[in-house]
């Protein structure tokens, strides 16, 4: 992939409809310039986000390009609709297929440089399952989007001052 220019927008994935990623999403394009947020793509269902803030303003783009100009005004939306509706804090088996297809989307865009990189919300796994999933998460299957192994890859989670990798990922207390 080629360097970005600042502008370039990051993606962001709605992760489970009914969880908590699309509220966080909606509260951060919420606070966009208190946080000095670089512009971001929120690739997802919109009934997910207007069912946590029904008023959100939310504009759909053909060209993650736009994301730059449209981003002060609206959340710009890649969207991939949704089958059931949203209930929130009930995850629907029915809409994992939705959630795997904002993951794929997402990283189609980064590989062709339409985005500066891919941020994922939360995943419900166990809804995922129901239609195909069977990478052990996100990370082994973000490795397998971009044609690595599963054991090639390393989940990162991030605070202000702290930055922490797991030595083992998706492996069982039990």
């Amino acid at each position: 992939m080629a360097q970005q220019p600042d502008n370039t927008p990051l993606a962001i994935t709605m992760g489970e409809p009914s969880g908590v990623g699309p509220e966080l999403i909606a509260r951060l394009w919420q606070e966009r310039n208190t946080l000095s947020l670089k512009p971001f793509v929120y690739v997802g269902s919109i009934d997910a986000l207007k069912a946590v803030v029904p008023d959100i303003a939310v504009q759909t783009l053909d060209n993650c390009g736009d994301a730059a100009t449209i981003f002060q005004k609206a959340i710009p939306v890649l969207e991939i609709p949704t089958s059931d509706p949203i209930t929130l804090g009930t995850p629907s088996p029915a809409n994992g297929a939705a959630v795997i297809q904002t993951i794929d989307a997402a990283v189609k865009q980064a590989q062709e440089d339409n985005v500066s990189a891919v941020v994922t919300a939360p995943i419900h796994k166990a809804a995922l399952y129901n239609v195909g999933f069977d990478a052990p998460g996100h990370t082994e299957y973000l490795a397998r989007l971009c044609g690595q192994a599963d054991d090639s890859s390393i989940m990162m989670l991030t605070a202000k001052n702290l930055r922490v990798v797991p030595v083992t990922i998706h492996i069982a207390l039990a």
